[in-house]
Protein backbone atom coordinates (compact mmCIF):
# COMPACT_ATOMS: atom_id res chain seq x y z
CA UNK A 1 0.00 0.00 0.00
CA UNK A 2 1.40 3.40 -1.07
CA UNK A 3 1.89 5.93 1.72
CA UNK A 4 0.97 9.54 1.09
CA UNK A 5 3.70 11.94 2.03
CA UNK A 6 2.61 14.45 4.72
CA UNK A 7 3.88 17.37 2.65
CA UNK A 8 1.74 16.28 -0.31
CA UNK A 9 -1.32 16.05 1.92
CA UNK A 10 -0.65 19.54 3.27
CA UNK A 11 -0.22 20.91 -0.26
CA UNK A 12 -3.51 19.37 -1.44
CA UNK A 13 -5.33 20.78 1.59
CA UNK A 14 -3.89 24.23 0.92
CA UNK A 15 -5.00 24.11 -2.73
CA UNK A 16 -8.47 22.94 -1.75
CA UNK A 17 -8.79 25.71 0.85
CA UNK A 18 -7.63 28.32 -1.68
CA UNK A 19 -10.20 27.13 -4.22
CA UNK A 20 -13.02 27.25 -1.67
CA UNK A 21 -11.96 30.69 -0.46
CA UNK A 22 -11.79 31.99 -4.03
CA UNK A 23 -15.31 30.73 -4.75
CA UNK A 24 -16.60 32.40 -1.59
CA UNK A 25 -14.96 35.68 -2.57
CA UNK A 26 -16.44 35.52 -6.06
CA UNK A 27 -19.90 34.92 -4.62
CA UNK A 28 -19.41 37.73 -2.14
CA UNK A 29 -18.38 40.10 -4.93
CA UNK A 30 -21.36 39.11 -7.01
CA UNK A 31 -23.70 39.52 -4.07
CA UNK A 32 -22.54 42.87 -2.72
CA UNK A 33 -20.52 44.66 -5.35
CA UNK A 34 -22.41 44.17 -8.60
CA UNK A 35 -21.91 46.99 -11.11
CA UNK A 36 -24.49 49.75 -10.70
CA UNK A 37 -26.61 50.56 -13.72
CA UNK A 38 -28.36 53.89 -14.23
CA UNK A 39 -31.93 53.92 -12.93
CA UNK A 40 -34.93 53.95 -15.22
CA UNK A 41 -36.36 57.47 -15.13
CA UNK A 42 -39.95 58.39 -15.95
CA UNK A 43 -40.74 59.70 -19.43
CA UNK A 44 -40.88 63.53 -19.46
CA UNK A 45 -43.64 65.81 -20.62
CA UNK A 46 -42.34 67.24 -23.90
CA UNK A 47 -43.04 70.65 -25.38
CA UNK A 48 -42.06 69.72 -28.91
CA UNK A 49 -40.43 71.96 -31.49
CA UNK A 50 -43.73 72.22 -33.39
CA UNK A 51 -45.49 73.42 -30.24
CA UNK A 52 -47.36 70.25 -29.39
CA UNK A 53 -47.50 68.85 -25.85
CA UNK A 54 -46.65 65.18 -25.45
CA UNK A 55 -47.29 63.17 -22.29
CA UNK A 56 -49.26 63.65 -19.05
CA UNK A 57 -52.62 64.57 -20.51
CA UNK A 58 -54.25 67.53 -18.83
CA UNK A 59 -51.09 68.85 -17.16
CA UNK A 60 -50.41 71.82 -19.47
CA UNK A 61 -52.57 74.09 -21.60
CA UNK A 62 -51.27 76.05 -24.55
CA UNK A 63 -52.50 79.54 -25.38
CA UNK A 64 -50.33 80.95 -28.16
CA UNK A 65 -46.77 80.96 -26.88
CA UNK A 66 -47.83 80.48 -23.22
CA UNK A 67 -47.87 76.99 -21.69
CA UNK A 68 -49.67 77.08 -18.34
CA UNK A 69 -49.94 74.48 -15.59
CA UNK A 70 -53.47 73.22 -15.00
CA UNK A 71 -52.60 71.18 -11.90
CA UNK A 72 -49.72 70.02 -9.74
CA UNK A 73 -47.29 67.96 -11.81
CA UNK A 74 -45.02 65.12 -10.73
CA UNK A 75 -43.37 64.51 -14.09
CA UNK A 76 -40.31 66.20 -15.56
CA UNK A 77 -40.65 68.68 -18.43
CA UNK A 78 -38.35 68.97 -21.45
CA UNK A 79 -38.63 72.13 -23.55
CA UNK A 80 -37.74 71.69 -27.22
CA UNK A 81 -39.38 74.86 -28.58
CA UNK A 82 -38.05 78.43 -28.66
CA UNK A 83 -39.93 81.64 -27.83
CA UNK A 84 -42.30 80.35 -25.17
CA UNK A 85 -43.40 81.08 -21.60
CA UNK A 86 -43.85 78.19 -19.18
CA UNK A 87 -46.17 79.57 -16.49
CA UNK A 88 -46.82 77.59 -13.33
CA UNK A 89 -49.95 79.36 -12.07
CA UNK A 90 -48.54 78.72 -8.60
CA UNK A 91 -48.88 74.94 -8.97
CA UNK A 92 -46.26 72.52 -7.69
CA UNK A 93 -43.71 70.57 -9.71
CA UNK A 94 -42.44 67.67 -7.61
CA UNK A 95 -39.86 65.00 -8.26
CA UNK A 96 -41.59 61.98 -9.82
CA UNK A 97 -41.29 58.44 -8.42
CA UNK A 98 -37.96 56.84 -9.22
CA UNK A 99 -36.91 53.29 -9.97
CA UNK A 100 -33.83 51.78 -8.29
CA UNK A 101 -32.55 55.11 -7.04
CA UNK A 102 -30.40 53.77 -4.19
CA UNK A 103 -26.83 55.12 -4.41
CA UNK A 104 -27.78 57.59 -7.15
CA UNK A 105 -28.61 60.64 -5.01
CA UNK A 106 -24.89 61.41 -5.24
CA UNK A 107 -24.99 61.76 -9.04
CA UNK A 108 -24.13 65.42 -8.63
CA UNK A 109 -25.11 68.91 -9.60
CA UNK A 110 -27.40 69.20 -12.60
CA UNK A 111 -28.55 65.59 -12.54
CA UNK A 112 -32.22 64.60 -13.10
CA UNK A 113 -33.71 68.06 -13.75
CA UNK A 114 -37.42 68.73 -13.30
CA UNK A 115 -37.32 71.23 -16.18
CA UNK A 116 -34.58 70.95 -18.80
CA UNK A 117 -33.67 72.56 -22.08
CA UNK A 118 -30.67 72.64 -24.40
CA UNK A 119 -29.84 74.93 -27.35
CA UNK A 120 -32.97 77.02 -26.75
CA UNK A 121 -33.61 80.77 -26.93
CA UNK A 122 -36.20 83.21 -25.58
CA UNK A 123 -37.70 80.99 -22.86
CA UNK A 124 -39.37 82.27 -19.69
CA UNK A 125 -40.04 80.00 -16.69
CA UNK A 126 -42.28 81.73 -14.16
CA UNK A 127 -44.36 81.16 -11.03
CA UNK A 128 -43.67 77.45 -10.45
CA UNK A 129 -43.22 75.94 -7.00
CA UNK A 130 -40.55 73.21 -7.16
CA UNK A 131 -40.65 70.69 -4.32
CA UNK A 132 -37.91 68.16 -3.42
CA UNK A 133 -36.36 68.04 -6.89
CA UNK A 134 -32.82 66.83 -7.59
CA UNK A 135 -32.26 69.79 -9.95
CA UNK A 136 -35.14 72.22 -10.38
CA UNK A 137 -34.10 73.80 -13.70
CA UNK A 138 -31.25 72.80 -16.01
CA UNK A 139 -30.32 75.03 -18.97
CA UNK A 140 -27.51 74.26 -21.41
CA UNK A 141 -26.14 76.12 -24.45
CA UNK A 142 -29.05 78.57 -24.54
CA UNK A 143 -29.64 82.31 -24.74
CA UNK A 144 -32.17 84.84 -23.50
CA UNK A 145 -33.56 82.55 -20.81
CA UNK A 146 -35.55 84.18 -18.01
CA UNK A 147 -36.20 82.36 -14.73
CA UNK A 148 -38.41 84.58 -12.61
CA UNK A 149 -40.61 84.42 -9.49
CA UNK A 150 -40.27 80.71 -8.83
CA UNK A 151 -40.04 78.90 -5.49
CA UNK A 152 -37.56 76.04 -5.06
CA UNK A 153 -37.73 74.15 -1.78
CA UNK A 154 -35.76 71.15 -0.47
CA UNK A 155 -33.92 70.50 -3.72
CA UNK A 156 -30.34 69.44 -4.33
CA UNK A 157 -29.74 72.27 -6.84
CA UNK A 158 -32.00 75.18 -7.71
CA UNK A 159 -30.79 76.38 -11.12
CA UNK A 160 -28.01 74.71 -13.10
CA UNK A 161 -26.94 76.82 -16.08
CA UNK A 162 -24.03 76.10 -18.39
CA UNK A 163 -22.75 77.72 -21.61
CA UNK A 164 -25.56 80.28 -21.65
CA UNK A 165 -25.63 83.97 -22.53
CA UNK A 166 -27.89 86.98 -22.09
CA UNK A 167 -30.12 85.36 -19.47
CA UNK A 168 -31.96 86.47 -16.32
CA UNK A 169 -32.47 84.82 -12.93
CA UNK A 170 -34.64 87.25 -10.98
CA UNK A 171 -36.85 87.21 -7.91
CA UNK A 172 -36.70 83.49 -7.13
CA UNK A 173 -36.93 81.92 -3.68
CA UNK A 174 -34.53 79.03 -3.08
CA UNK A 175 -34.73 77.40 0.36
CA UNK A 176 -33.07 74.36 1.97
CA UNK A 177 -31.04 73.18 -0.99
CA UNK A 178 -28.60 70.42 -0.06
CA UNK A 179 -26.21 71.69 -2.75
CA UNK A 180 -26.09 75.02 -4.58
CA UNK A 181 -28.93 77.48 -4.92
CA UNK A 182 -27.52 78.62 -8.27
CA UNK A 183 -24.78 76.77 -10.13
CA UNK A 184 -23.46 78.68 -13.16
CA UNK A 185 -20.77 77.34 -15.52
CA UNK A 186 -19.11 79.09 -18.48
CA UNK A 187 -21.95 81.59 -18.99
CA UNK A 188 -21.87 85.33 -19.65
CA UNK A 189 -23.99 88.48 -19.72
CA UNK A 190 -26.30 87.25 -16.98
CA UNK A 191 -28.63 89.35 -14.86
CA UNK A 192 -28.94 87.72 -11.43
CA UNK A 193 -30.90 89.88 -9.00
CA UNK A 194 -33.39 89.93 -6.13
CA UNK A 195 -33.19 86.21 -5.43
CA UNK A 196 -33.76 84.99 -1.86
CA UNK A 197 -31.46 82.05 -1.13
CA UNK A 198 -31.31 80.53 2.36
CA UNK A 199 -30.59 77.25 4.10
CA UNK A 200 -28.42 75.98 1.23
CA UNK A 201 -25.01 74.33 1.40
CA UNK A 202 -23.79 77.26 -0.67
CA UNK A 203 -25.80 80.03 -2.27
CA UNK A 204 -24.08 80.33 -5.66
CA UNK A 205 -21.34 78.51 -7.50
CA UNK A 206 -19.66 80.09 -10.53
CA UNK A 207 -17.02 78.95 -12.98
CA UNK A 208 -16.28 81.31 -15.84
Amino acid sequence: MRKTHPKAVALMLMLLFSALAGAMLVNLARGNFAPMTPPTLPTPIYIREDGTIEGASGALQRNGNVYAFLRDINETIEIQKDNIILYGNGFKLTRPPEVEMEYFWSQGTGWYPSIQMSTRKNITIQNIEFVACHTCIKVENSSNITIVQNKMHNARTGVYMTYCTGSNIIGNEIVNSSGAGLFILFSSYLNIAYNSISGTEWSMGFNQ
